[in-house]
């Protein structure tokens, strides 16, 4: 949702520099409770959760410890994730470009969000990376072994796909992140249509 400059610092609703993809929902009055941005399932324990964005209150940055190199506010949704092209990532042609620019070049029936994918070192419970990411901590619907995705006609379907929950699972084994890299972006090419075809 967006980067910023001071750790703990209260994030009130209004134009400011910082946020980014769904944090603009929240920045211009677009939606009323922040708090729908999060999966509610997480224990509060979890980096994933509400509760690393409420100190001192909701919504805050977080201490800049959770994974990202300054403070920040995640949500735990992915959105808009499709890359305009994921065998070609150089800065130079165009990096990581998301495949929908407007509202005029949406191609029905594809993913346009799911739940967030990484794991995380560690929670501020002090529990550690297990060497996989399927738990409460790390998974949004655990013990269910599925998706929650988001179609760009609007639609919204919970996607059980045995190989993308394969994928993640062995992915979180050898360190499974969201971050976008040359090596990663096939893969999460591949990912995104399992979950679009739900197989």
């Amino acid at each position: 949702m967006g980067q910023f400059a001071a750790p703990n610092v209260i994030l009130n609703q209004g134009i400011q520099s910082g946020f980014d993809c769904l944090g603009r929902l929240y920045e211009t009055h677009g939606m009323g409770n922040g708090k729908a941005l999060y999966c509610p399932a997480y224990p509060e324990t979890s980096l994933l959760s509400s509760a690393q964005y409420s100190n001192p209150s909701f919504m805050s940055t977080d201490n800049g410890e959770n994974g990202g190199a300054s403070p920040a506010v995640r949500d735990t949704m992915l959105y808009n994730p499709h890359l305009v092209d994921p065998t070609n990532t150089e800065a130079n042609n165009g990096g990581f470009a998301r495949l929908f620019q407007k509202t005029s070049g949406v191609i029905p029936a594809k993913l346009f969000g799911t739940d967030y994918l990484d794991t995380p070192t560690s929670d501020a419970g002090g529990y550690t990376a297990p060497s996989t990411s399927f738990g409460p901590n790390y998974y949004a619907h655990f013990p269910s072994q599925g998706f929650d995705v988001l179609f760009t006609d609007g639609s919204v379907q919970f996607v059980q796909s045995v190989s993308a929950f394969n994928y993640v699972a062995q992915a979180a084994k050898d360190g499974f992140v969201t971050a976008e890299t040359t090596a990663s972006a096939e893969d999460y090419a591949q990912l995104y249509t399992w979950l679009e075809n739900g197989n």
